[in-house]
């Protein structure tokens, strides 16, 4: 790719929320791309901390950043919607404020969609760094798109790394960004990989291009009582399922399917009144990973309520959590979650 007159301009989309520490060595990956026709597209989601007067700075460095800043917090799913009706490029990717990239991902990305026309998106495998930017797994997906559609039919989860997708504007333009239904839920990215590979062929690049840095928030997402969130990813596969039994349509495209939405939402409650421990669990956990420890004793006196022995053996699980680092803690999740595959 070396005549400028026929590179195609990709846009870079980046939400931002409170990252001073770490938005520097999101942006100067992209500076440091291989692929050059770049647009970065930047978002301060109305930070508390420094995080405007940050980008500000790195606008000033680098003229190709288009910096916009929210008059109050809209929250990650309206942000992306917003960061998607602004993008100019003929292919958008996308990074978060946290993570970073392989210098040459878009290059390699672009590559592929233009050597593949019939491909609407692809991703990458990605590397799983802790909070100090090591990595510690390196996560392969499934590569082709009979083995992604298999795999999205099947399980709960989506196999890919949503963050590191490019994608035409065309196909954004076709399906539209992010669902309103999921504000709050921890699911609208699975429910919008879903909707696109419905309609269009996807692949993975067998090579890990994007650093994921885990933190916190990778440990454990705010724990909701709201059934709808408790049951995001299974609504996104809902919805899919839906989709390829009524010919594209499904609950939130149609209202002559919203019994059935109904009626799923009822089953889920039931599930969980049936078990109202297993929230109580969550919580405790979620609290204790973000080191609230009047939450946590909250949590646990109503586990123990509803569990005397459940419970006390819960409190120390969740002790050990308060004493074991979280970088430690997300390298252990990774391992038990690959050793449950």
């Amino acid at each position: 790719m070396t005549d400028r007159q026929v590179e195609p301009l990709v846009s870079v989309l980046m939400p931002a929320y409170n990252c001073t520490k770490t938005v520097e060595v999101a942006i100067e990956s992209i500076v440091a791309q291989t692929y050059k026709q770049v647009d970065v597209v930047i978002i301060d989601d109305g930070s508390q901390d420094d995080t405007y007067k940050v980008l500000c700075d790195l606008k000033t460095k680098h003229p190709n950043i288009r910096l916009y800043q929210n008059e109050e917090n809209l929250g990650y799913l309206r942000t992306f919607n917003k960061l998607l009706s602004l993008a100019k490029g003929e292919f958008i990717t996308f990074l978060d404020s946290d993570d970073w990239i392989a210098k040459d991902k878009i290059e390699k990305q672009l590559r592929f969609l233009q050597d593949n026309q019939e491909y609407g998106f692809c991703g990458t495998g990605f590397n799983r760094t802790n909070s100090k930017g090591k990595v510690y797994q390196q996560v392969t997906l499934p590569l082709e798109f009979h083995e992604i559609q298999m795999y999205l039919q099947n399980e709960v989860e989506v196999c890919f790394c949503g963050s590191s997708i490019m994608v035409r504007k065309s196909v954004v333009e076709d399906v539209g960004g992010y669902n309103e239904f999921f504000l709050g839920c921890p699911a609208e990215d699975y429910d919008w990989i879903r909707r696109m590979a419905n309609k269009y062929k996807c692949a993975n690049i067998p090579e890990c291009l994007y650093y994921y840095r885990f933190s916190i928030d990778s440990l454990t997402r705010n724990v909701s009582y709201s059934i709808k969130a408790q049951s995001a990813a299974e609504l996104a596969l809902f919805f899919d399922q839906q989709r390829a039994k009524y010919q594209g349509k499904d609950a939130l495209s149609d209202p002559q399917y919203q019994p059935e939405l109904e009626t799923f939402l009822a089953t889920k409650q039931a599930e969980f009144d049936k078990n109202p421990e297993q929230l109580a669990q969550r919580i405790a956990i979620n609290e204790a990973i973000h080191g609230k420890l009047k939450n946590v004793m909250l949590a646990l006196c109503r586990l123990i309520k509803l569990s005397p022995i459940r419970g006390l053996l819960f409190s120390m699980l969740t002790l050990a959590v308060f004493i074991i680092p979280n970088d430690i803690l997300l390298v252990l999740k990774a391992r038990f979650k690959n050793a449950d595959k």
